[in-house]
């Protein structure tokens, strides 16, 4: 799926640190009340920020985070 995908795709470190925060936020959804729908969301964030890198997604992604 496209999650999984975006976890491959190859990105600079700042978005890299992003991406590693998301997945440390699905681990403790998972521990705490198995709730992925926020880890989720900011995974569609960042696949839109892999398949657009122009200033305005970038913008929104962080606004949206």
């Amino acid at each position: 799926e496209n999650v999984k995908f975006c976890l491959f795709v190859p990105f600079n470190i700042f978005f890299f640190f992003i991406h590693l925060t998301t997945f440390l936020l699905t681990i403790l959804s998972h521990t705490l009340d198995r709730n992925t729908s926020l880890y989720y969301g900011l995974s569609s964030l960042l696949c839109i920020h892999h398949q657009n890198v122009s200033k305005v997604s970038r913008i929104t992604l962080i606004k949206n985070i």
